[in-house]
C-alpha cells in the first residue's frame, strides 16, 4: 500500500507541474501568458494544436483532481488505527442535595382547663 500511495503522490507532483506548463503554453484569445515564451505553443505541436492541447489538459486535470481525492481519502492518510485511544475520565456526578425534612405535625395546643 505505501508503493501505491508513493506512486500517486509522484503522479499528483508531476500531472501538476505538467498542468502549469501546458496552460501557459495555451493558447488564449488576448495572447495571455503564452506570448511571454516567445508562442511556443503555436507551432510546438504543428496545426491542431489547441484542440489537442485542450484535450490533453483536460485528462491530466481529471487525474490530477481524482488523485487528490484518493490521497485525501483515509486510507491513505498518516491516521494510526491501532493505538488505542486514552479512556475518558468518569464524569463526577454533584452529590444529590437532601431535600427539606418533612415538618412534623406540632402537638394541638392545650387549653386551660376552667374552674
Amino acid at each position: 500500500m505505501e508503493i501505491f500511495k508513493y506512486i500517486l503522490q509522484v503522479g499528483f507532483g508531476l500531472s501538476g507541474i505538467i498542468l502549469i506548463v501546458l496552460v501557459l503554453m495555451r493558447k488564449s484569445e488576448v495572447g495571455g501568458l503564452s506570448s511571454a515564451f516567445g508562442g511556443m505553443g503555436d507551432t510546438a505541436f504543428g496545426v491542431k494544436t489547441q484542440k489537442q492541447l485542450d484535450k490533453v489538459i483536460t485528462y491530466i486535470s481529471i487525474f490530477f483532481f481524482v488523485v487528490a481525492v484518493l490521497l485525501n481519502t483515509s486510507k491513505f492518510r498518516h491516521i494510526d488505527t491501532t493505538t488505542p485511544t486514552p479512556p475518558t475520565p468518569p464524569v463526577k456526578e454533584a452529590p444529590a442535595v437532601p431535600s427539606a425534612p418533612a415538618e412534623t405535625p406540632k402537638p394541638p395546643a392545650e387549653t386551660p382547663q376552667q374552674p
